[in-house]
């Protein structure tokens, strides 16, 4: 009577009622590996889920099979996609390659992991759909709500769904208004569980100051969320972030505006080479770094009156020569760049 389609992110069933679904790289792979208990030290890792976390990637460890497996996640950025598949095994250097240098305890599962069983897939994100069901079919899991791993909630959303839609068939008397109960009854929820999913990739990653700052309340809150249902006080700490950010990005507009306009009054004092400055000044401001070639090429005049106005620049320390090349040389926007840098600094 009734086709329930919980055949995961590639759902054949989601692309017979919804349309085939676009899948985007997120520029990160997953590693996977387990190491038995008896392998590992006496007393090594708590019973509880750990999350390393470091800049472009992160690792999750947790206990599996009733404590005889430790199980290993490593999310890292890499730039070309593999197939999106959880059997495909990669070389064991990689793995200790990517995870080089960490945390002692990170080190110790790679090493003794077995380097045949080395598991990495690509992780692809896929937009939340409007339509989960026809009058004899509907989606569960990921087929609805492909969520990410970053939340760790993939498989706690495929339970409830499971639990609101034999809700849903046991209130309504016939299949489609119990199908449509049971999505109304759903989706909003998942679709904030797939945001955050989103959100934790850059949060893990520990890219910027500000996140490393805030780090211990953003896990204080989402443990709330986990135990207490309390979502209110997690989305309220993103919005006073995107407030936050907002500020600092204003503020760093006007630091650019103010450097240019000093910068360009500079130039303007040069005289008759200042017409030529100012266009490859304005370049710079698109992109801050290039070579002669390049800027001449984009702005339609020569190389020797590009190398001209550098060599002004550079006297006037706008600019720097960053290679120390005689050949192939390059120039930088150093103030600009440093702008463009706040808040990156590792700590």
């Amino acid at each position: 009577d009734l086709l329930v389609g919980a055949d995961g992110v590639k759902s054949v069933v989601r692309d017979r009622i919804a349309g085939r679904v676009p899948a985007a790289y997120t520029g990160d792979s997953a590693w996977r590996i387990t190491v038995p208990r008896d392998r590992l030290p006496a007393d090594f890792m708590e019973e509880v889920m750990s999350v390393w976390m470091g800049p472009g990637k992160h690792a999750v460890t947790y206990w599996i099979r009733n404590g005889e497996l430790l199980n290993f996640v490593g999310a890292v950025e890499t730039p070309v996609a593999s197939e999106e598949s959880w059997t495909l095994k990669f070389p064991w250097e990689d793995l200790d390659a990517d995870f080089r240098g960490w945390h002692r305890d990170i080190r110790t599962v790679i090493e003794l992991a077995d380097r045949d069983e080395c598991y990495r897939w690509a992780l692809y994100r896929r937009p939340t759909i409007e339509t989960w069901s026809t009058a004899r079919a509907t989606l569960l899991g990921d087929a609805a709500h492909a969520t990410l791993p970053y939340l760790a909630q993939g498989a706690a959303m495929a339970i409830e769904d499971g639990a609101v839609l034999a809700r849903a068939l046991r209130q309504r008397g016939d299949i489609a208004s119990a199908l449509a109960l049971y999505q109304r009854n759903r989706a909003s929820r998942t679709a904030r569980v797939v945001d955050a999913s989103d959100a934790n990739r850059r949060l893990f990653h520990l890219d910027s100051v500000e996140e490393k700052r805030h780090r211990d309340e953003y896990y204080a809150l989402l443990q709330a969320t986990r135990t207490t249902g309390d979502w209110e006080a997690w989305l309220r700490f993103f919005l006073e972030g995107i407030v936050e950010t907002s500020h600092q990005a204003v503020e760093t507009a006007q630091e650019m505006l103010r450097l240019f306009g000093e910068d360009r009054r500079r130039i303007e004092a040069l005289g008759r080479p200042a017409a030529s400055a100012l266009r490859v000044h304005g370049i710079l401001q698109e992109r801050p770094v290039g070579t002669v070639a390049d800027m001449a090429q984009r702005l339609g005049i020569s190389a020797p009156t590009v190398a001209k106005s550098l060599r002004h620049l550079e006297a006037l320390g706008v600019i720097k020569e960053v290679t120390g090349r005689r050949r192939g040389r390059e120039f930088a926007y150093t103030a600009y760049l440093n702008l463009l840098a706040q808040g990156t600094e590792p700590l």
